[in-house]
């Protein structure tokens, strides 16, 4: 058992292509999902153009 920690660095072409990975993007209408995505750019681009994002994984293993 035990957690794990690791930081990745999001660009907005990368980030938006990761969104687009995830059901809950990818069964959008596409004119709302290009709003959502058009407005998630404009924000990141504000911020600096990119993002840190912190993951954490547990790890749980067992023996039968």
């Amino acid at each position: 058992v035990g957690t794990y920690s690791f930081e990745v660095a999001y660009d907005v072409s990368t980030w938006l292509r990761l969104l687009s990975t995830h059901s809950d993007h990818a069964l959008l209408p596409e004119p709302t999902r290009r709003s959502l995505f058009e407005a998630l750019a404009d924000v990141i681009d504000r911020v600096g153009g990119g993002f840190t994002y912190r993951y954490e994984t547990a790890l749980v293993s067992a023996v039968r």
